[in-house]
């Protein structure tokens, strides 16, 4: 299932469930947690870590 596949973002693995819980504590309000779901959502996982090291949820 899509939730358990482990993304290698820079040598750490995660799952998609572990990435939707970090986008919990993105910080910009509505809009900024929107656009990171938006690229989970469409596959843009790249991007979407992007966002999280920008908010240094992630190093």
């Amino acid at each position: 299932e899509k939730l358990d596949k482990k993304y290698n973002i820079y040598g750490e693995y995660y799952t998609m469930k572990e990435l939707e819980d970090m986008g919990k504590r993105i910080s910009g309000g509505d809009k900024g947690q929107s656009i990171y779901y938006d690229y989970l959502r469409v596959g843009k996982i790249k991007e979407a870590i992007g966002m999280l090291i920008q908010h240094n949820l992630i190093k």
